[in-house]
């Protein structure tokens, strides 16, 4: 009885080293759960990512300038006097002279999706110049002194600014 049970053992380890570690239809399917899971992270990470549709620039609590990537921007009835735009190449850049004076220089490519303040007087520093560029709908950056926020355009007011490197 006992060489029965172990000649079963012998045969069934000789089938599996007959037939490998795994069939084709395994090897198959292995290949294919690994191609889904590589394109649902390519998916979630490069289009996951929420690019800003445009900038929102205030100046005291007042929206001052808005600029829609693909449609140009627009100073706000009233805030003439406060905000210039200019071209430069392939960039806008946007002035905004704080009420107290002062100013701020913003850069907004409109083909890379991205804004950032270039220059200001605000401070020796000039902390918001040194923060990261607007590129993704919860971009924000804040000129404390000067009471200016940019933001990107649907950005929620709960949102936090970021801190510059």
């Amino acid at each position: 009885m006992g060489s029965n049970h172990a000649d079963g053992d012998v045969l069934k380890k000789n089938a599996v080293k007959k037939g490998g570690y795994f069939a084709v239809w395994d090897l198959a399917v292995y290949v294919l759960l690994a191609a889904a899971i590589v394109g649902l992270f390519l998916g979630v990470w490069l289009g996951g990512r929420n690019k800003a549709a445009g900038i929102e620039i205030s100046a005291d609590g007042e929206t001052v300038y808005t600029y829609v990537f693909g449609k140009g921007g627009a100073v706000a009835k009233g805030k003439e006097a406060l905000v210039s735009e200019t071209v430069e190449g392939d960039c806008v850049v946007v002035t905004v002279r704080a009420q107290g004076g002062g100013y701020n220089e913003i850069v907004i490519e409109p083909n890379g999706k991205k804004a950032y303040v270039r220059n200001a007087d605000c401070s020796y520093k000039s902390d918001c110049a040194h923060m990261p560029a607007i590129t993704a709908e919860n971009g924000v950056i804040v000129c404390v002194p000067h009471a200016l926020v940019m933001r990107a355009l649907g950005a929620k007011d709960d949102l936090k600014p970021s801190v510059g490197g």
